[in-house]
């Protein structure tokens, strides 16, 4: 059930986007169903914070219990260097929300205009408290895209798809 309503949450909330660029309000497009609708989204961001906080307290609560067995240097020297496996092409470093240690965030690179490349992080590991997130708990983790080439010269009002794979 939850994984619906973020479905829903989701299509609600990119729509609402597309209204607003079409310069359209939302009462006009939803009508009778414009408080469901946002009641919806804030229900399923609701969830999400719920389940990323949770996340947090079990990430913390593996890592302290790593951290009684081996001396701490011992554990971080031999884990903070590892990026956790994902299926996206590029690994970043981005510290840990739970530990604070260096975890990983992976994803995939996308060329903007003026030959920016961004990085679109879809996916966060840490080797040292075992907490992983996914694309909506990014936000949450204060996760986002970034430019990995300081060398371009993007348009400072042009901004990367996130929502696109």
């Amino acid at each position: 059930m939850t994984e619906c309503r973020e479905l829903l949450a989701a299509g609600i909330e990119h729509i609402n986007a597309l209204l607003k660029e079409l310069s359209t309000e939302p009462d006009g497009f939803w009508g009778a169903h414009l408080e469901a609708c946002i009641s919806l989204v804030a229900q399923a961001t609701s969830e999400m914070e719920i389940q990323y906080q949770a996340k947090l307290r079990q990430a913390r609560e593996r890592f302290s219990e790593a951290t009684r067995r081996l001396s701490g240097a011992e554990l971080v020297s031999s884990l903070s260097g590892l990026p956790t496996a994902t299926r996206w092409p590029i690994a970043v470093p981005a510290e840990c929300p739970a530990c604070s240690h260096t975890g990983f965030a992976s994803g995939r690179d996308k060329t903007g205009e003026y030959g920016a490349i961004w990085f679109l992080p879809r996916h966060f590991g840490c080797q040292l408290c075992g907490l992983t997130l996914t694309r909506w708990e990014l936000d949450l983790a204060g996760i986002k895209g970034q430019i990995l080439n300081d060398d371009a010269e993007p348009d400072p009002d042009w901004e990367p798809d996130f929502e696109t794979y």
